[in-house]
């Protein structure tokens, strides 16, 4: 049995987390209308997007490193971080237009055979 205030405090949690959620999602689009503008729309093989998004996180744990121990980059975690993300997004889109790439490429089983 859930009481008032537990049900006002899940409300409460749910629409800061959701904000917040979708404010991080902003940044990843936009960073990925960035990434396009500059790069156009890439379709790299899996191997080259893990190379791609492992540079990424290496600038990101490079921005951890130098907050915690001193160095230029230690404000930009959370830019890096971003980047990490619209990466990894631009690598699920990637995927997703081979599928249908190939789901268009299939034969076409016409109805009733």
């Amino acid at each position: 049995m859930t009481t008032d205030h537990e049900a006002a405090f899940d409300t409460e949690w749910h629409e800061r987390h959701r904000a917040a959620a979708l404010a991080a999602v902003d940044r990843v689009l936009a960073e990925r209308a960035e990434q396009d503008s500059k790069w156009g729309e890439q379709n790299h093989d899996d191997e080259w997007w893990l190379a791609i998004l492992s540079e990424e996180v290496g600038e990101l744990a490079q921005t951890i490193l130098h907050a915690r121990f001193g160095g230029p980059k230690a404000a930009s975690a959370e830019q890096e971080l971003t980047q990490v993300a619209a990466v990894a997004l631009a690598w699920v889109e990637c995927k997703q237009r081979r599928w249908y790439e190939k789901l268009a490429a299939a034969p076409k089983v016409a109805d009733g055979a």
